[in-house]
């Protein structure tokens, strides 16, 4: 299989390997206790940051177009830059606070049969 078709467990697993919490990288990790609670919670917070400083590249770029501007190609390309670092952010935050593929498509399966009118009778 290509990495094109990749599912929801493999990109899950492929985030959580590229993304690993370790003092070498995370040199405040070196005061917290190896594995536990406190390094959770440092990894939970800096997957915060990465959110926040996305969501202000987001802000920076659509703010432009209240004032007439259009960036073109390279705005196109920022904004799916953007939206491919959100989902990496919020895949590692599913992994980080223990929720599993099965669990996660359970709940977006729900949150959207709440919404789509009729989609519980195709899925059922």
């Amino acid at each position: 299989r290509g990495i094109l078709s990749m599912n929801l467990q493999e990109a899950m697993a492929l985030v959580e390997e590229g993304w690993k919490f370790t003092p070498d990288k995370y040199p405040g990790l070196y005061r917290l206790p190896i594995i536990g609670e406190e390094t959770t919670r440092f990894a939970i917070s800096h997957v915060n940051l990465h959110f926040q400083k996305s969501a202000g590249a987001l802000g920076a770029l659509v703010e432009q177009w209240d004032h007439g501007k259009d960036g073109g190609e390279e705005e196109s390309i920022r904004l799916r830059s953007i939206a491919i670092k959100q989902v990496i952010n919020s895949l590692r935050l599913v992994r980080l606070v223990g929720l599993h593929d099965f669990e996660v498509a359970h709940e977006i399966t729900a949150w959207a049969t709440e919404r789509i009118p009729g989609l519980g009778d195709v899925l059922t």
